[in-house]
């Protein structure tokens, strides 16, 4: 049966007439809005009758929609494509979801949108892929923005860009406006921001570069003191690198010179209503100026504090007392404004010399020289040190760094304190210079990075070199404050390990400390302000609870009893002339006048009487000299320190047995001796054993005999200088008993080479010698007997110290 095409259409075209959606006409079918009439199955297929559509829509109450001026949802997904070809379905969907496209019908299953609505919109993403705008998308590539964060940056900073939403969202920026952005602003981290403006310092860089509180800086802030600041609400506060500096100028002031001193020390004095004074007012004017150039001092403060303190308090508070000039006054006048003045110490002693002045120039001869004798005697006459005992506890004191070490951790007083004590033991600076120029130091290479390193490292020997070599690059440049004089560090061995420690503890004390002035200084507890302290205070002097004595400490004090002692140890223990030894004391203290170091150097012994160390001269006699030089060069390998008087009774002594020309003979052989001392050991070590007992008894038994009655030859028969009329000065003349001091010497000396020896081989070749000098002292136990040996070896002793290597050698062979 066909199916007249004129009266009937197919189901599914009657869907998109309608238009409705298959399953919707579906149910019409069920629920009798189409009726039986109305349609006709032919081959399982549904037709409906075309005089029956206007009678279903009716039923069905479904209104016809005026489509005109409207295009399908593809359609438009065409005129988007043009313009933008990522553009699909869900990308429109999002568009009217978000009332981006507000004009669409929904009409059966289709969605309608309005044409000029649509050709409207696809003019605003035309900006997608237009060179005047830069995409958020390459932006983000090559800046660390994040797609929020650069969304912040429009409002403020890109008044044209577009956020266009869609499949995502789209930022779009005028490439002007960009590029004007880069030119003026850093991409970098910068707190919780990444950006901020060129050349310009945060708050936080602004208070370590002021070096004050944050405190200070936001009072700045709010005074105006930066007019160019830059406050972004989001992204903080910003200051011109220009703004800063040019605050810095204004906080400036000019290195306080002395041709300034002079200006000011003028304008102050000629400030003063004296026109009685004239000529003294001139002649003071003159007095100043010389006084000021001829100021020590390179510290700015101290040519500050003569020129408008102590020279014009003398002025105001002394002189002005005169009614005529002052060199015209009689001496009770002059006395009476000198002790009722109230006036300092100095000014007094600069009035002396002012007056002084004054007679000079205007040729006046005084009756009587005028003084000051201060009321109060000082304290200290120049002249205390402490005694050998307690200065030795001192020294022993700062050495105990196991002891120190936790105290020194929990306060940075004590470990300054530490500090403090040691560079008066060692380097004798002055107190203002201890504080003022020790430097702060770098950790990082030594990996030391908080006190909870040392809870189970100590520094090494290494560590401490290099921190005391860095110290001393720091330092050598720098000038003492009181002479200008270059400084000089040094550290004795064994205090290097305890100074090393206590620097690195002020170090990090200081890294925590709060008082922000003072953090450069590595000794910032003896600082308060500009003031330094150079009597410890309380919580310094902790330093010394276990040991109540010590706390007596006092700068002056303590490096003068350092230099006296090291001048005395020179001149003394190291055969160095006083000369040399006052030299050096002048280089340590950093004097540029050898006298004034003598006056720091007390002539002391241990009653603290010059008269004693004369009458031990008198006692030596004209030569005692000499004989104490060859004393000193006969016991330069025994451990041995006499005393003043010791020493004096060793010269008399020996001025009996010897005289002055055999003495010179002596001293002769023993200075051979210390450039040839090894000579007689390494033949020994050539020969055989039964060679080296037969040599030895011949020397013990006499039968080896030198030109001289006092030794032996070991060249005999073959004498090395036939023409020589003694023996003094062969390498191969000894005293009769001195192999056996030279063979105790030399087994010392290879004890401690095999311990410190990695070889085997080496340590057996000095086995080999070891066992040739015992044969040299057994053969002398056996011809002379053990209680003869022992003055010259210590045999109980020389069995522990090889007992000691016993697990190195083969002991059993000893």
């Amino acid at each position: 049966m066909s199916v007249d095409p004129s009266k009937y259409i197919p189901f599914l075209e009657f869907c998109n007439q309608i238009p409705i959606s298959y399953s919707r006409a579906r149910k019409w079918l069920k629920n009798g809005v189409i009726s039986d009439k109305d349609y006709i199955i032919v081959s399982h297929k549904c037709y409906i009758k075309i005089d029956s559509i206007p009678k279903i829509r009716e039923r069905s109450g479904y209104q016809e929609v005026d489509l005109t001026g409207y295009i399908s949802k593809p359609e438009a997904i065409k005129i988007f494509q043009k313009i933008r070809p990522d553009t699909d379905h869900s990308t429109v969907s999002y568009w009217i979801k978000t009332k981006r496209l507000k004009k669409v019908v929904k009409w059966g299953k289709r969605t309608y949108l309005e044409k000029k609505e649509v050709v409207a919109f696809s003019k605003e993403i035309t900006y997608i892929g237009d060179p005047r705008y830069i995409t958020g998308v390459e932006i983000v590539k090559e800046y660390p923005f994040s797609d929020k964060g650069l969304k912040s940056l429009c409002d403020p900073f890109f008044p044209g860009a577009k956020v266009l939403t869609g499949g995502g969202s789209r930022i779009l920026i005028p490439r002007d406006e960009w590029e004007n952005f880069i030119s003026t602003h850093d991409i970098v981290k910068c707190g919780k921001s990444w950006i901020r403006p060129k050349h310009t310092l945060t708050v936080f860089e602004l208070t370590k570069r002021l070096k004050r509180t944050r405190k200070v800086v936001k009072k700045l802030l709010e005074n105006n003191e930066f007019p160019n600041m830059i406050v972004y609400k989001k992204y903080g506060t910003f200051i011109p690198i220009q703004d800063v500096e040019a605050y810095e100028k204004r906080q400036e002031r000019p290195v306080y010179s002395k041709d300034m001193a002079i200006q000011e020390f003028s304008k102050d004095i000629n400030a003063y209503p004296c026109r009685h004074l004239r000529e003294t007012v001139r002649l003071y004017l003159d007095f100043g100026r010389r006084k000021i150039i001829a100021c020590k001092s390179s510290n700015p403060e101290r040519i500050k504090d003569l020129a408008e303190n102590s020279l014009t308090k003398t002025f105001s508070v002394l002189i002005l007392q005169s009614q005529t000039e002052i060199y015209e006054l009689s001496n009770e006048e002059l006395q009476t404004i000198l002790y009722t003045g109230n006036a300092p110490m100095r000014s007094n002693q600069f009035f002396v010399q002012f007056l002084r002045y004054c007679y000079a120039i205007k040729d006046i001869k005084p009756e009587k020289d005028l003084y000051f004798v201060q009321n109060k005697p000082k304290s200290d006459d120049g002249k205390e040190i402490y005694s050998p005992e307690i200065y030795h506890d001192f020294y022993l004191h700062v050495q105990d760094i196991q002891n120190h070490l936790p105290r020194a951790i929990k306060s940075a007083y004590y470990a300054n304190m530490w500090l403090y004590t040691i560079m008066h033991l060692s380097d004798v600076w002055r107190a203002s210079d201890i504080v003022n120029h020790l430097p702060s130091l770098e950790l990082d290479d030594l990996g030391i990075g908080d006190f909870a390193w040392f809870e189970k490292n100590r520094l090494t020997i290494r560590q401490c070199q290099i921190l005391v070599h860095q110290v001393y690059l720091k330092t050598k440049s720098k000038v003492t404050g009181k002479t200008g004089a270059l400084l000089s560090f040094f550290v004795p061995p064994d205090l290097l390990e305890c100074m090393a420690t206590s620097m690195v503890l002020s170090e990090l004390h200081r890294r925590l400390s709060k008082n922000k002035n003072n953090s450069h200084i590595l000794l910032s507890t003896f600082k308060e302000g500009r003031t330094i302290s150079t009597v410890p205070k309380k919580f310094h002097l902790r330093f010394f609870e276990e040991r109540p004595h010590l706390k007596v400490f006092r700068s002056l004090v303590m490096n003068r009893s350092t230099m006296t002692y090291l001048f005395y140890g020179i001149t003394e223990e190291n055969n160095k002339d006083s000369d040399l030894a006052l030299e050096l004391i002048q280089h340590v203290r950093s004097h540029t006048d050898q006298n004034t170091s003598a006056i720091y150097v007390k002539a002391t012994n241990k009653d603290g009487s010059i008269n004693r160390v004369s009458y031990n001269l008198c006692r030596r006699g004209h030569f005692g000299w000499l004989y104490n030089y060859m004393i000193m060069a006969a016991a330069q390998s025994a451990d041995v320190r006499q005393t003043l008087e010791d020493r004096t009774q060793s010269i008399e002594l020996l001025r009996k047995d010897l005289s002055l020309q055999q003495t010179e003979r002596w001293a002769e052989f023993f200075n051979t001796v210390r450039h040839r001392r090894k000579t007689i050991m390494q033949m020994l070590y050539r020969l055989s054993r039964e060679d080296l007992i037969k040599i030895i008894i011949q020397v013990y038994s006499g039968k080896m005999p030198s030109k001289s009655e006092y030794g032996q030859c070991l060249a005999h028969p073959k004498c090395s200088y036939p023409r020589r009329s003694s023996c003094f000065g062969c390498e191969w003349f000894i005293p009769q008993y001195f192999i056996l001091t030279e063979a105790n010497n030399e087994i010392q000396r290879l004890i401690k080479s095999i311990k410190e020896c990695q070889y085997g081989a080496l340590i057996d070749r000095d086995t080999g010698y070891i066992l040739h000098l015992l044969d040299i002292i057994e053969q002398a136990i056996e011809y002379f007997g053990e209680e003869y040996v022992l003055q010259f070896v210590n045999l109980p002793t020389l069995e522990t110290k090889l007992e000691e290597i016993a697990h190195l050698i083969a002991l059993e062979q000893i």
